[in-house]
């Protein structure tokens, strides 16, 4: 009887410490970084911030503006797309549960894991490297979904993964004490970082040329400079205000219509 006891004690700190998932329960942090604060704005220079532009071509491109970082674009859904595909169809034409299918199948798997962890591991380089590049980085408050339905720039879109590599790059910048932050996308590509000048360009349009004053540069590091020279003039140069209020204030001031016209372009 006292044997059964100690059994049945033994088994409840089992399950005690277990819990439900069968899995011992983490006591401490695991991530010590994530109770780090934030960086106190009066030690952040002009220098540190970094505006980001995302794209096609590139991921990504980065400037402080001055210098500037390229963050290529592996383009994972055309290098594993073919081999799907082609093992798709030779499923369709399988017998419903025979050998063939069932080995067809699991090879499709394969692909699409190896296709989604080369995915995740891009993206987990690429947003170390922007979250290190500086101590406020500023990117467009682009609507993602919205820009999905354009067929033409849908696989370029999911090929980046531009929603996931930002939310990234915010939990990253979250632990390590920095700042992301947002401004309106407009006219971010069109506007010439030098003069000011609007210069209209489609998409197919990769070098932004201003007949203005002869500025020719690459379109997504021009629209980086005026996504960051847009931050500094709206956000930075205001009134000493924590950083997060400023910026949910100018966008607010955005959405409501409340900011002039020459203040959002």
């Amino acid at each position: 009887m006292a044997r059964m006891h100690h059994i049945l004690l033994f088994q409840g700190l089992v399950s005690f410490f277990l819990g439900s998932a069968g899995r011992i329960p983490c006591l401490f942090p695991q991530n010590l970084s994530s109770y780090s604060s934030k960086i106190p704005i009066e030690q952040i220079k002009e220098q540190d911030i970094i505006g980001v532009d995302v794209g096609i071509n590139k991921l990504a491109v980065l400037t402080d503006g001055i210098e500037v970082k390229e963050i290529e674009n592996p383009k994972l859904i055309a290098k594993y797309e073919k081999g799907i595909k082609t093992l798709q169809k030779q499923l369709s034409r399988t017998k419903k549960r025979s050998y063939n299918r069932n080995k067809i199948r699991k090879k499709v798997a394969k692909k699409q894991r190896k296709l989604a962890n080369a995915r995740k591991d891009n993206l987990h380089k690429a947003s170390n490297q922007i979250v290190e590049s500086g101590n406020i980085i500023v990117f467009e408050d682009l609507n993602v979904q919205g820009m999905v339905q354009n067929h033409n720039l849908a696989k370029s879109i999911s090929d980046g993964f531009w929603g996931k590599l930002v939310d990234m790059c915010v939990y990253k910048a979250e632990n390590a004490g920095k700042y992301i932050e947002f401004v309106n996308p407009r006219n971010t590509s069109q506007l010439c970082s030098r003069c000011g000048a609007i210069v209209k360009k489609d998409l197919s349009i990769r070098i932004h040329m201003c007949n203005n004053c002869g500025l020719v540069m690459d379109r997504d590091l021009n629209a980086a400079l005026n996504i960051r020279e847009k931050y500094i003039r709206h956000v930075w140069n205001s009134v000493k205000k924590p950083v997060d209020a400023l910026t949910s204030t100018y966008r607010k001031g955005i959405q409501a219509g409340t900011m002039k016209q020459e203040e959002i372009i």
